[in-house]
């Protein structure tokens, strides 16, 4: 497993605009789905998709975080919107409901994921009888399971860490990154790093 494995997840437009911060200030016209990538290493950007899916759990006034919060603009790529933990606007709800979200993503990126599971597709990869093709198809359907496994660990951890949180509640995602998923990583695969 290498860095290059990433998975994206799909954000339906339509989803985002029921949520709290579709304004109709939001003029720029952005695609039907935005896609935002998770790979395997650190936090596997899981802290950017928290980010952009605070942006949209907010009940933040626009002209309140762009001068409170230094939201500047959302023109451009619409998977770089985010709204950073320090916006006193960011209630712990909202918070609770970005994190939900993200964990809804996973979720669905994972119903949609053929083959078997984690241990299935690892013993597919270490048959010596299973045809090259169908190893290196393996291969990859491992590793984006296991980006997605990893990433719905380190949710349910901010989400733990979230609900015990004190007052201090905004520092919940400090210990995040060096969260690790418990379980070992795949094995290595053409002759890559673990």
């Amino acid at each position: 497993l290498t860095c290059l494995a990433q998975v994206k997840l799909e954000v339906p437009v339509q989803d985002l605009l029921t949520m709290r911060f579709a304004r109709p200030w939001m003029k720029t016209k952005i695609e039907a789905t935005i896609s935002l990538k998770l790979n395997s290493c650190g936090d596997g950007n899981i802290h950017d998709i928290i980010a952009f899916a605070r942006l949209w759990s907010s009940h933040a006034v626009w002209s309140d975080a762009k001068a409170d919060c230094g939201l500047t603009s959302l023109a451009g790529n619409p998977s770089r919107w985010r709204l950073d933990i320090s916006c006193e606007h960011v209630s712990r709800e909202e918070e609770m409901a970005a994190l939900g979200f993200v964990q809804s993503l996973i979720v669905a990126r994972r119903s949609k994921m053929v083959g078997g599971n984690l241990k299935e597709e690892e013993s597919l990869i270490e048959n010596p009888s299973t045809p090259p093709r169908l190893r290196a198809a393996a291969t990859i359907r491992r590793d984006e399971k296991y980006v997605l496994h990893q990433a719905d660990h380190l949710v349910s951890l901010a989400i733990e860490q979230l609900l015990h949180a004190g007052s201090d509640w905004r520092s919940y995602l400090s210990h995040l990154s060096q969260a690790r998923v418990v379980e070992s990583s795949p094995r290595q695969s053409c002759g890559e790093l673990t």
